[in-house]
């Protein structure tokens, strides 16, 4: 009887810790240059993503670039987002299709700034190759990732969320200060049907489709202020108030009168 109280409190403890927590907050605050090279030259489904130069926004010099990623357990949320983006310079039709892809198709012109919202989105961190969920934290000077249990690293693995459809592509990272590199591999067939040595698919083929005229690489200047806010949603809280409504029923039957 005694497991059982202690066990019912826990529940409790979790549940009331659950409903404190409203919403999840990302935010970003970034400026820098970016490379996509690789996708062009030998397996076109292996390359390479880097952004180098990294400062805030505002482009001040000595000035961290910053991301927190606030990341909610399993589930579905609806999301707002707002903020900024923008891209400058380099393989100029390439970016202009970037353009196209961040704003839905109904601008290509930069900078892109406002608020989205999208209802319904399910989010699995266990898909994008992430075990915990909670707050991640990235600085540009310091060059690493303070991880949910404060923890710093350096490396490490993930498979990037992409919509549309699309395999989330595996990928490895390393960070040095003012410097984020990522090498992505699209080459498993069992995950990329159709994939080979010599066929585009997934990130590769969009890669290859914006770039034009063809040169080989995509390259810029890019800028992101902005952030996203993910709410739970009504479904969710049900099962909150359901855990709470037996919780009084098995008061009700006296369980919850042992001693502790």
């Amino acid at each position: 009887m005694k497991n059982a109280v202690r066990i019912l409190k826990a529940a409790l403890l979790c549940l009331v810790t659950a409903t404190a927590q409203a919403s999840f907050v990302s935010s970003a605050d970034i400026r820098g240059d970016f490379l996509i090279s690789g996708f062009d030259v030998g397996n076109p489904n292996e390359f390479t993503v880097q952004f180098s130069n990294l400062t805030n926004f505002a482009g001040d010099s000595g000035s961290a670039a910053t991301a927190v990623l606030d990341l909610p357990p399993t589930g579905t949320y609806d999301v707002t987002a707002s903020g900024t983006v923008d891209f400058i310079n380099g393989n100029t039709a390439g970016v202009m299709q970037l353009a196209l892809l961040i704003s839905g198709g109904t601008s290509t012109t930069f900078p892109i700034s406002g608020a989205l919202s999208f209802a319904s989105i399910f989010i699995n961190p266990a898909a994008w190759g992430i075990s915990v969920p909670g707050i991640y934290t990235y600085d540009s000077n310091a060059g690493t990732i303070v991880l949910p249990d404060g923890t710093t690293t350096t490396s490490g693995s993930l498979n990037i969320p992409i919509p549309g459809g699309i395999p989330n592509p595996p990928a490895t990272f390393t960070l040095a200060p003012g410097m984020v590199t990522l090498n992505i591999n699209e080459v498993d067939p069992s995950v990329f049907p159709g994939c080979t040595a010599t066929t585009y698919c997934g990130l590769g083929a969009a890669f290859a489709a914006i770039d034009g005229p063809p040169l080989g690489t995509i390259n810029g200047s890019f800028g992101l202020q902005g952030t996203a806010t993910f709410v739970p949603e009504p479904a969710t809280w049900s099962l909150f108030a359901l855990g709470l409504i037996g919780l009084r029923r098995l008061k009700r039957k006296h369980l919850l009168h042992a001693p502790v």
